[in-house]
């Protein structure tokens, strides 16, 4: 049946057209969500370079910290190896043998070094959806 097959044609014609552009529709929300996955991958990875930024900065300033007591301590005990060395010298009668506990004692290389500096934190890619839809 030659009208029936034209009848057909030109609905598939009009399916395919409708298709085709349903197609690129779906192509373009796709491109829409690989851009915005991408962005917020890079996000992702700007957070994580951020977090090990403040880590390193805080394994520091505890170093640092740890630092302080141990120098605070060896000065502590060295001022008390003087205390006990002029005890003695006196009990024995003897001028007694001190040390500069500051000369003596090495101050820490780390708590003249300045802390990490702490890196702006990244900002999440803006909302794609428009303002009433969020």
């Amino acid at each position: 049946d030659v009208l029936a097959y034209w009848k057909a044609y030109g609905r598939y014609k009009d399916q395919a057209r409708e298709y085709k552009e349903y197609a690129a529709q779906v192509r373009t929300v796709t491109a829409s969500w690989a851009r915005i996955e991408d962005e917020w991958n890079q996000y992702w990875a700007r957070y994580a370079r951020y977090q090990d930024a403040l880590a390193a900065r805080n394994s520091f300033l505890a170093g640092q910290a740890t630092a302080r007591t141990d120098y605070a301590a060896a000065l502590d005990r060295c001022t008390e190896a003087n205390k006990e060395a002029v005890k003695e010298a006196e009990e024995a009668d003897e001028e007694p043998e001190t040390v500069d506990c500051q000369d003596e004692v090495d101050w820490p290389a780390v708590l003249s070094q300045a802390a990490p500096a702490v890196p702006a934190e990244p900002v999440p890619p803006a909302d794609p959806r428009p303002p009433a839809a969020r």
